[in-house]
């Protein structure tokens, strides 16, 4: 059997992946008690608990889902499940507002301390100096891919490659 010896591009690829893995199976424990369907739920209404109302569409970029549609069925879930609830644009009718409903926030003040538990666990045994070393390197990784995100997402990866590094 040959190693293959990968990159350091390559692995910490691979363990941000697996880092989120972990979360999510973490996370499933939590949310199963609950009428949320998953992380992607979980995170609409925590998005909404921090920013007090915005368009769906706003809420869905912010979440980075890969597809409207996918975000508009987050919603539309929620909404059935009187967690949040849509309003008009007063000066855009095509565009609808959402916003957290008491029960969503009862919903999340109850999850809350249980996510808790979950980012400890995530994060380990980091001590704190760690645990700040690893956040600054992270802000600045999603820094720079929040702008190919916003911007150039449907560029090639090529293109991006050759624009941004």
């Amino acid at each position: 059997n040959t190693i293959i010896q990968q990159s350091a591009d390559v692995q910490i690829s691979i363990f941000i992946g697996r880092m989120y893995k972990y979360a999510r199976m973490y996370s499933k424990k939590i949310l199963s008690t609950t009428d949320l369907n998953g992380l992607d739920d979980y995170t609409f209404m925590a998005t909404l608990m921090y920013r007090e109302s915005m368009t769906k569409s706003e809420l869905i970029h912010y979440n980075l889902m890969d597809s409207t549609t996918s975000g508009a069925d987050i919603i539309k879930r929620l909404i059935k499940s009187g967690y949040i609830e849509e309003h008009d644009d007063e000066h855009d009718k095509r565009s609808k507002w959402v916003r957290i409903t008491n029960t969503g926030k009862e919903l999340m003040f109850n999850v809350f301390n249980e996510m808790d538990l979950v980012s400890n666990i995530v994060t380990g045994d980091l001590t704190d100096d760690e645990k700040l070393f690893l956040l600054e390197y992270l802000k600045k990784l999603d820094n720079f891919h929040l702008c190919i995100y916003n911007n150039d997402r449907k560029l090639e990866l090529n293109e991006i490659k050759n624009k941004y590094l």
